[in-house]
């Protein structure tokens, strides 16, 4: 990641309003990898956290934002973007 993709991705959602309310203060190197790697830009990032669906997280403190295959996870506490991860509906078994 080049200092120049971490500016980008810093300069769109820094400040970004989640719809749980929490105001996003950054996002760590690795989350910027994981989106950058699974071809999402900063604008799909903030999308999703502005408009998606949203859950607690698997770790306390954390909150879960969904939406179109995407998962953004961010930490309460502090207001940044820890991960970035693609999701995949699972296709129903005929029985």
């Amino acid at each position: 990641m080049t200092d120049q993709q971490k500016q980008t991705f810093l300069g769109v959602v820094v400040g970004a309003k989640a719809k749980n309310g929490t105001c996003i203060t950054g996002m760590i190197d690795h989350a910027i990898e994981q989106a950058t790697s699974r071809g999402y830009g900063a604008s799909h990032i903030k999308n999703v956290i502005e408009t998606g669906d949203y859950t607690p997280g698997n770790k306390p403190n954390r909150t879960a934002f969904e939406k179109n295959g995407l998962r953004v996870i961010v930490d309460d506490n502090d207001g940044k973007i820890v991960t970035v991860i693609r999701i995949h509906k699972r296709k129903r078994e005929k029985g």
